[in-house]
């Protein structure tokens, strides 16, 4: 009688807290901007619902339908378009955007940054040191202001196959010197000489395709923690997202057709068990 009596606390307080996270879902206003060049803009892929940014927005919207996924990503940018506003890059460099560098993502008051800037500051030519120098100073500003921020690394491009090796290099020094802070773009689509796999290639041999995106999207929803958990798991919601054809919609917890399957579930199952502790009871009292 105790055990069962001990389970059935057990399985409330779980339906409990897992009612609490589905009600802190549907209201949570959580902000993540995006800061970056063509890769998180949206270059590549043939559609645009296919890109990794786009996919993940469905996806944070999916679980918390308040939220907001902020793309101030451009084509072309260097880690100098990113830096902050009150910081005057050297005359020979590109200077901030001041709409669309950390000053402005900051300005978002975003619980989440992400940078994606994957070949741009190789293919001008700029040196390891500067583009860390540039990493340091823009994750500073972030940390500053206590907003977690998560650095894509470099991509594989077709450069020559000097500055292939000095860009996968960077990326080797961007997962050593940021730590846990770091989301890995390189590994799945290189080939062994640092080239972009061709499967994975938009036709450019810069950018990478509608495929490479699915990925790409797949890796950033499965590195970069969210802070709730809910009854329709990250696991299926990443799988819909990544098929190929149109959005596969995993309903939110609680919509306006009502209470999920799940949570139907647990409900009847609640029932049942009050209605066998009644019972138990009933017994109890006979004696």
């Amino acid at each position: 009688m105790k055990v069962f009596l001990l389970y059935s606390f057990l399985f409330l307080q779980s339906w409990t807290f897992s009612q609490v996270d589905n009600d802190r879902a549907d209201t949570m206003h959580y902000k993540i901007v995006v800061l970056g060049s063509s890769t998180a803009a949206g270059t590549g892929p043939k559609k645009k619902k296919n890109t990794w940014v786009n996919r993940y927005r469905r996806y944070v919207k999916n679980l918390m339908p308040q939220a907001e996924v902020i793309n101030l990503a451009v084509g072309g940018y260097t880690t100098y378009h990113l830096m902050p506003s009150d910081i005057k890059n050297p005359q020979d460099r590109q200077q901030a955007d001041t709409l669309r560098n950390i000053t402005t993502a900051i300005a978002e008051n975003p619980d989440i940054i992400i940078v994606n800037l994957p070949s741009n500051d190789m293919a001008w030519g700029y040196s390891y040191e500067e583009q860390i120098q540039n990493f340091d100073t823009i994750v500073a500003r972030a940390k500053m202001n206590n907003i977690p921020i998560w650095l894509c690394t470099t991509q594989p491009r077709n450069f020559e196959p000097e500055r292939r090796t000095l860009q996968f290099n960077m990326k080797d020094s961007m997962e050593r010197i940021y730590k846990g802070e770091t989301i890995d773009f390189w590994t799945d689509f290189s080939m062994s000489d640092h080239s972009i796999n061709p499967i994975y290639d938009a036709g450019d041999g810069v950018h990478m395709n509608d495929e490479a995106h699915a990925i790409l999207f797949k890796i950033v929803a499965e590195t970069v923690p969210l802070p709730i958990l809910l009854p329709i798991t990250s696991a299926e919601t990443i799988n819909a997202l990544t098929k190929d054809d149109e959005l596969v919609v995993v309903s939110p917890p609680h919509s306006e057709k009502g209470p999920c399957k799940l949570c139907r579930k647990k409900r009847r199952e609640q029932r049942k068990l009050q209605r066998k502790k009644r019972r138990l009871e009933r017994k109890q009292n006979r004696k």
